[in-house]
């Protein structure tokens, strides 16, 4: 998959995401770690990518205000949990959910 964390996603997140064989590349790589949400959103459906983010608002800004989106996903995990349910959850990319 074609994922675009957002800054608030754990690197542990990130990098097992990417020796799971995603397309990665983060807010920071595109020199957006302090970008408004909305332009986060705008950059992740200009480059066809599924946004990965810890936080709440986004699901405002594509459920109550209807903005296009490739899609997000909201994940939970800390890092000491994510061999857990954050793994699971994730997996469903490999084809195994």
């Amino acid at each position: 998959m074609r994922l675009l964390p957002d800054q608030d996603v754990y690197r542990v997140t990130i990098d097992q995401l990417k020796e799971w064989g995603h397309d990665v590349v983060t807010a920071k790589e595109l020199g957006m770690q302090r970008a408004a949400d909305e332009d986060l959103l705008k950059k992740a459906r200009e480059l066809d990518r599924l946004l990965i983010t810890r936080d709440k608002d986004f699901g405002t800004l594509v459920f109550l205000k209807e903005e296009l989106s490739p899609g997000v996903i909201r994940v939970f995990n800390t890092p000491s949990a994510f061999g857990g349910i954050s793994a699971s959850s994730l997996s469903l990319g490999r084809g195994e959910g």
